[in-house]
């Protein structure tokens, strides 16, 4: 039988979508080292809403990442929030398919120029390859996003744009036809309190 998206959805009852731990450790500091600034982080989701548990065939996923930073030239710097390597590994259930995911590599370089006091302008190369349970099905891509971030206090506004730059849909790292016209885009507000 066919069901609607609203049916399925009315499923999840709590409307708890996942539950997540975090725990973070930091080995090394630039201004101690000289070097780098490193931010290891653990994850661990758990998939709670019975709609995506069956839609995208997994239970949850857990992800080690390494963050890292450090001054280049000038006002020229590698965020240290923004920079990063990561593995992402997905927890297949019983609806799980050829094209479900299995695993995920990603690394993600942002070279940032301090324009102002608080204010950052970045360009991001991200590069992410997911290893589907099928064979042949992987997915690898090469993402671009500039964005503009500007603080004052405690206070903080961030826009970004982003396309796929290079995909790879025929076993060969290709352009994008038409990239610019697959414009993502967003705004973000932040406090810290």
């Amino acid at each position: 039988s066919v069901s609607s998206y609203k049916n399925e959805e009315s499923r999840n009852k709590d409307g708890l979508s996942d539950i997540y731990f975090k725990i973070n450790y930091r080995p090394t500091k630039f201004k101690e080292n000289g070097i780098v600034d490193i931010r290891l982080n653990a994850r661990a989701f758990s998939d709670q809403d019975p709609f995506f548990k069956q839609r995208f065939g997994s239970d949850g996923n857990y992800q080690f990442r390494a963050y890292f930073g450090r001054p280049i030239w000038g006002k020229f710097y590698l965020n240290r929030f923004t920079n990063y390597i990561r593995y992402k590994k997905y927890l297949p259930n019983r609806f799980a398919g050829n094209k479900s995911r299995d695993y995920e590599l990603r690394a993600r370089l942002t070279p940032t120029y301090a324009y102002a006091k608080g204010g950052d302008l970045g360009l991001s190369l991200t590069y992410n390859h997911i290893f589907k349970l099928g064979d042949g099905t992987d997915e690898e891509n090469i993402r671009t996003s500039l964005s503009v971030r500007y603080q004052y206090e405690k206070y903080a506004i961030i826009l970004s744009a982003n396309h796929d730059t290079l995909d790879n849909r025929s076993g060969v790292m290709k352009p994008v036809e038409n990239a610019n016209q697959n414009l993502g885009y967003g705004i973000n507000l932040a406090a810290f309190l």
